[in-house]
């Protein structure tokens, strides 16, 4: 085969759909456009001269220096961002047709450290903390992961510590809010949607060590935790003792939930909705309602992310880790 260059491309589209129809006329329901491109000659041979290619297998190195500001691979049912590689072999003649190859990429974001924090000694802690002090009890929540993978677990740690009695935990709702923005700038176009999910409770643990305890506290079983998940009336007792479990939750699959986004013309976020509600009996001997709110940002990441793949190694633990040293 005869040719005279041999290119590889590395492109970025993103493609956003518009049902309502954006535009002067509002009649454009589809955008797509390129967001990145880089280009690489393998082989390139003289203009006045062509070169030949044997039969056989031909191989070319090469490597393109990506950018950590890169759009992640997105793939919403409105708006996706794709990468892909294409080669093309041009060869010489009127009627002889290119040669393409085309391979799709797969670019994903892992969570994103500072650079102390790389060079720490450990990873910085990613579970978030809350607090409140009120007047029928003290509360604690303990978020364990800011960010984890979708179809993944989610642990979450919640105290209540009653400080005078008849005080019932009636409700517990756990849900996570996705918010995606789509944008088109120069349309000035702009669209918002909120979708809700509601977390699956998987198992509960208690907190309390009974060897410590000088009273059996009766433990609450995962029934108990799944009616104060399904009702609004649960009227669980803390009489006996506080309230302290883990509950772990799991996380919908990708097939439902997007994964955060950093593209701003198709931003995904998500929040951590999480009310517990309760009951106690004030000093007119009439039944009050209390209320713990709590939302926070979270961070979901692609499901291809696993526990294992989703954060990088500090060099401190690189280095201990490293073969070379051993046989040093």
């Amino acid at each position: 085969m005869v040719a005279t260059q041999i290119i590889i491309k590395f492109v970025g589209k993103s493609y956003i759909l518009w049902p309502e129809g954006v535009g002067p006329r509002g009649n454009t329901v589809y955008h797509e456009k390129v967001i990145h491109e880089q280009n690489l000659i393998l082989q390139s041979f003289h203009p006045k001269s062509e070169g030949t290619l044997d039969v056989g297998l031909h191989r070319w190195p090469f490597q393109f220096l990506l950018s950590n500001q890169l759009v992640e691979t997105i793939e919403d049912e409105c708006g996706k961002v794709s990468y892909y590689l294409t080669t093309t072999v041009h060869r010489v003649g009127v009627a002889a047709t290119k040669i393409r190859a085309r391979r799709d990429i797969l670019l994903l974001r892992t969570p994103q450290w500072s650079d102390a924090a790389l060079t720490a000694n450990s990873l910085p802690s990613t579970s978030i903390v809350y607090e409140r002090k009120l007047n029928i009890c003290d509360a604690s929540i303990c978020i364990e992961k800011s960010s984890c993978s979708s179809g993944t677990q989610l642990p979450i740690a919640i105290s209540i510590s009653p400080l005078v009695k008849h005080v019932f935990v009636e409700s517990i709702s756990v849900i996570l809010v996705e918010k995606r923005i789509y944008k088109l700038p120069q349309y000035q176009a702009r669209r918002v949607e909120l979708h809700d999910f509601k977390v699956v409770l998987t198992s509960v643990t208690s907190l309390i060590d009974p060897m410590l305890t000088h009273a059996i506290v009766p433990q609450l079983s995962l029934k108990d935790i799944h009616r104060a998940l399904g009702t609004k009336n649960a009227h669980i007792a803390l009489n006996e003792g506080p309230f302290q479990h883990r509950l772990i939750f799991t996380l919908p699959n990708c097939v439902n939930l997007n994964h955060s986004s950093t593209y701003n013309e198709i931003h995904i976020t998500h929040t951590l909705k999480l009310h517990i509600e309760l009951t106690s009996i004030n000093h007119l001997n009439q039944m009050t309602r209390t209320q713990i709110k709590l939302d926070t940002p979270i961070t979901i990441l692609d499901c291809r992310l696993k526990e294992d793949y989703n954060t990088l190694p500090t060099y401190e633990e690189a280095i201990l880790s490293d073969p070379g040293l051993d046989e040093a």
